[in-house]
């Protein structure tokens, strides 16, 4: 998953489910609902989805909702580990792997370092204390590498939508790179005060407009659009459901940029687009996640 939605608490728990590659999707859909962060990999002939929580899980209960959800699918039942993970210093963590960092045109930062800047055409500093979206995720990268490339192949949009904007750092890296007003939309009311503190540490504020709202059918979304560049990084079930919408919103010509998928479900989602006349223009493999550019 590429960014939290909710708060760090100050004591969370760990869920490990380890199950077939067929179970991992809909064992990760099950966990999505109650996480704050998740993830799933391959672990030799194995597949771990691995999931953190804000409140200690039933865990008779979500066992045997799991060993339901993979019986669907003919899987046999996962294995489940919980524990409670020991007390943090997050931010210390956070400022400890948070070095300036050099993706494409963009150079990112976060707003505790003070050294000397390292020449790049697009600065973007940000909050350590919410470095979740900060482009340490492989999807994150993966969507400003795709802004940096569509820039240099002459792209100009005068309307853009982050949507599911998270920390807002790729709102931020459209509004600095050609100066257009962004729309940022999440669900989660903290992600949006996060970026619009980000949007004022960049002098973006006039630029980026982040607001609370449910996906396509927020208000200013509807009375922003259509738009020229849609940028999606979220998960690749939320990505298939969106498709009809996206078309939607999206100009004749525009670019809808997609992330938070992995290679193995970049099938289903270059599907669900398809059908709604989408073509795939780009890809952007890092490791195991994959960021798409496509155009209607």
């Amino acid at each position: 998953m590429p960014i939290p939605t909710q708060p760090i608490a100050d004591q969370l728990w760990r869920v490990e489910v380890t199950t077939t590659r067929d179970a991992a999707d809909a064992i990760a859909a099950v966990l999505e609902e109650s996480s704050t962060a998740i993830s799933a990999f391959e672990r030799g002939e194995i597949w771990v989805v691995d999931a953190v929580l804000l409140d200690e899980p039933d865990r008779a209960q979500l066992d045997a909702q799991l060993t339901v959800v993979a019986a669907a699918v003919g899987a046999p039942a996962p294995v489940l580990t919980v524990e409670k993970l020991p007390p943090t210093d997050w931010l210390q963590q956070v400022y400890d792997s948070f070095p300036s960092r050099r993706l494409g045109r963009f150079l990112l930062r976060g707003s505790h370092l003070k050294d000397a800047l390292a020449p790049a055409p697009i600065v973007l500093t940000l909050d350590a204390g919410t470095a979740f979206g900060s482009g340490e995720h492989p999807t994150t990268e993966g969507c400003l590498r795709m802004l940096g490339m569509l820039a240099r192949e002459g792209m100009r949009p005068r309307h853009v939508l982050d949507m599911g904007c998270g920390s807002g750092i790729l709102a931020l890296a459209a509004a600095k790179q050609w100066r257009k007003r962004v729309v940022a939309i999440d669900v989660d009311a903290e992600s949006v005060r996060v970026a619009r503190e980000n949007a004022q540490l960049n002098g973006t504020m006039p630029l980026v407009r982040a607001e609370v709202g449910n996906g396509y059918r927020a208000p200013i979304v509807r009375r922003e659009g259509p738009y020229d560049l849609i940028l999606a990084n979220i998960l690749a079930r939320p990505l298939i459901r969106l498709a009809p919408d996206a078309r939607r919103n999206l100009a004749r010509g525009g670019k809808l940029v997609l992330s938070g998928l992995l290679q193995r479900q970049e099938r289903a989602v270059l599907r669900a687009h398809a059908a709604h006349g989408f073509k795939l223009v780009r890809r952007c493999p890092i490791g195991e996640w994959q960021t798409l550019v496509l155009t209607r």
